[in-house]
């Protein structure tokens, strides 16, 4: 119970969802639990309880640096003003982030100012949307198509975790990472995420993969959420120097 914080644990995870789906928001993939797993690469984010609300310190996922943000449906008010008060006093930081927008709406705009940020939106996109793609009059459309006619030979695999190909997976990383630059892209702080994605049992994650000729050049990682009404995308990484459509497709 808040003020008293504990580090986040794999057996924190039904106790975690029972708080999140009692708030009946739709999925952020900040507080779903297998985000705030595969991202705890530090093993530093912490979680306690305020007026039954979930409370985080998150890390920041490029700076590092701690912030506080929560989650919940009960004394709104009450549990804002006490998270910026420790914010202030633990962080010397006077605002919280990554507060769903469902619960931002409740706070008194005369109180809090309270600040849209694009920069953490989740995207959000409709699955009939994107199978029909190869249909779109746009840019997107015309490289679906067009990378369908230079490469026939391609071949899409759905997978669950327990049949990534890992090596490929990892393979396929560090030359995105060369693609970009990155001399050091088993250092990156996504890149330890993934590993702990593919450290998880569960079968609920899944992936879509990309072949040429055998070649794995693309892939997305994603979580299906609740009775699969969502399904929240964790990684992709494309060798855009085969052909610079792959993320499209």
């Amino acid at each position: 119970d808040f003020p008293l914080f504990k580090k986040l644990e794999l057996s924190d995870e039904e106790d975690l969802r029972t708080i999140v789906d009692r708030c009946n928001l739709r999925p952020y993939a900040d507080f779903c639990f297998v985000n705030m797993w595969i991202w705890n690469t530090g093993n530093d984010m912490q979680i306690s309880k305020l007026h039954d609300n979930l409370v985080v310190v998150f890390r920041d996922y490029v700076s590092r640096e701690a912030f506080l943000s929560f989650v919940g449906h009960t004394e709104l008010e009450k549990t804002t003003r006490a998270l910026l008060e420790f914010s202030k006093k633990h962080y010397k930081i006077e605002y919280l982030k990554l507060v769903p927008q469902e619960v931002a709406e409740k706070l008194p705009a005369q109180e809090f100012c309270i600040i849209e940020d694009q920069d953490s939106h989740d995207y959000i996109y409709r699955v009939s949307h994107l199978a029909d793609m190869i249909h779109w009059k746009n840019d997107k459309g015309k490289n679906v198509r067009g990378f369908i006619k230079k490469h026939p030979e391609y071949e899409i695999k759905q997978v669950s975790l327990t049949d990534f190909p890992v090596e490929a997976i990892r393979a396929l990383f560090d030359k995105w990472g060369k693609i970009k630059k990155i001399e050091t892209v088993f250092d990156l702080n996504e890149y330890s995420a993934l590993e702990r994605l593919l450290s998880l049992d569960d079968k609920n994650i899944k992936a879509i993969l990309l072949y040429s000729s055998g070649v794995l050049l693309g892939f997305t990682v994603y979580e299906v959420i609740g009775d699969g009404e969502y399904a929240i995308s964790r990684f992709a990484k494309a060798d855009t120097s085969f052909d610079s459509s792959i993320y499209d497709i």
